[in-house]
């Protein structure tokens, strides 16, 4: 009886060692839910950083296409149709101590003066700016060519055209496109200094 009794206590404390090893560890469904639930919060968070970076690139192109976008509009649009027809030396910007020096016609010329006189009446500055191709200054459309886009396949089109209601002025409207997708696009409405000088 008592070897008997001792072989059953030996057979328990198996069974119950065995049991806490086996309640201890992990079975096959739980690693299973668990490792599915790992790699799903991974991808999600590798998904979410590619995003990011590519918004990143996005907004850092869209910067180097409104800069050369801008400089074009202020260096060679603007400053055409702020130097409309300036007859004395290097034009400066129409303020008050300097308006009689500013010239849009041959104060000599009363030919000139009457087409300058012609052209504000009939409202056609800009149209008369712009027959002129200057600088490729002029209606339709330009690509504008730049070194800081040489490397960044992005293409930037001005296109030009005149105010239907008023050919004073002039519409501008760039459009920058990477791989056939618009990035980036300015539109204003320019008119020639000249225009304060009509009566």
């Amino acid at each position: 009886m008592r070897k008997m009794t001792l072989k059953s206590t030996t057979k328990q404390t198996r069974l119950i060692r065995g049991k806490i090893w086996q309640e201890s560890g992990q079975t096959l469904h739980e690693v299973l839910i668990a490792s599915s639930i790992l790699a799903i919060s991974i991808s999600g968070f590798a998904s979410g950083i590619i995003r990011s970076n590519r918004i990143t690139d996005q907004a850092s192109l869209r910067k180097v296409a409104e800069s050369v976008m801008a400089n074009d509009l202020e260096l060679i649009v603007k400053r055409r149709f702020y130097t409309f027809r300036c007859r004395q030396g290097p034009c400066r910007d129409a303020t008050t101590e300097n308006d009689e020096s500013l010239m849009y016609y041959d104060k000599d010329d009363s030919d000139d003066k009457q087409d300058f006189i012609g052209l504000c009446n009939s409202r056609s500055l800009a149209s008369e700016l712009l027959s002129d191709n200057e600088d490729d200054v002029t209606t339709g459309e330009h690509i504008i060519n730049d070194s800081s886009l040489t490397n960044q396949d992005i293409t930037i089109t001005r296109t030009i055209s005149l105010d239907e209601s008023n050919n004073n002025q002039a519409v501008i409207e760039y459009e920058a496109e990477k791989n056939n997708e618009v990035i980036a696009t300015i539109k204003t409405t320019v008119v020639p200094n000249a225009v304060h000088w009509c009566s």
